[in-house]
């Protein structure tokens, strides 16, 4: 997957495990690894000693990958709240800020620099976080994503069925697989393009990137402009990394 003195970007997150190669700004590769030890180890075993690897960690998977760095001689950073960031964050609690979310900011950053933006994160939850004109990370909301609701429905229930999502839900459900489709798949668009439109009512030149797992279930249903990102975090760990090495203060 490598050439020497390259950068390889892992992304860990609850549901799946990312990697990416990239050739200064442009990905070259990319691929998802099984969640397994072995796997990984692999993984990391292709890369080159002249590497530079930034890892994102969600799910507190880094210290089982730790032993394994140690025998690469690569260059590894991890993300965390100490990192230095080519975006500024205003959150109130830093350390519980979710690595996606700052890697999504980052990518966001690189992608509309000078702009305000307006990430929407359609992964395990649903994220929707603003960043200002002048690279201020700002906040923003955290709900169940897609999965999770159709599971709650399933569980908290006797009777509703286990869904998954399916390309163009109805805005009226005829029977009950229906009802739960558009609770679930059309609520969320609801939901989403309510928070759109509310962040325009303040920020007029605001643009807003779609990304995440699910994206592709909500990018028919939102109003344009929307722009689709499917790799944000992945492309905002590689600008962090260049930031990194780039001497800027």
């Amino acid at each position: 997957m490598s050439t020497t003195g390259g950068n390889t970007v892992i992304d860990i997150g609850n549901t799946r495990i990312k990697a990416a190669r990239f050739e200064g700004d442009r990905m070259v590769r990319i691929r998802v690894l099984p969640r397994n030890a072995a796997a990984i180890k692999r993984f990391l075993a292709s890369l080159s000693p002249g590497d530079r690897v930034m890892i994102s960690d969600v799910a507190n998977r880094y210290r089982a990958l730790s032993g394994m760095l140690k025998k690469n001689k690569v260059q590894v950073t991890r993300l965390t709240s100490r990192t230095r960031l080519p975006v500024r964050i205003a959150y109130r609690t830093p350390r519980t800020l979710g690595h996606d979310r700052v890697a999504s900011a980052a990518g966001a950053s690189k992608l509309f620099p000078g702009k305000h933006v307006l990430v929407v994160d359609a992964g395990t939850c649903l994220k929707i976080d603003h960043l200002s004109a002048r690279g201020v990370f700002n906040g923003g909301s955290i709900a169940p994503g897609m999965a999770m609701r159709f599971r709650a429905l399933h569980d908290g229930t006797a009777n509703l069925p286990l869904l998954k999502p399916i390309p163009g839900p109805p805005l009226t459900g005829t029977d009950t697989r229906e009802s739960i489709r558009a609770g679930v798949q059309t609520g969320m668009a609801y939901e989403i393009q309510g928070a759109v439109d509310a962040y325009r009512k303040r920020f007029k030149s605001m643009h807003v990137l779609l990304t995440g797992g699910d994206w592709i279930y909500f990018a028919n249903q939102l109003k344009n402009p929307i722009f689709v990102a499917p790799e944000l975090t992945l492309l905002g760990l590689n600008h962090i990394l260049n930031f990194q090495h780039s001497g800027d203060p």
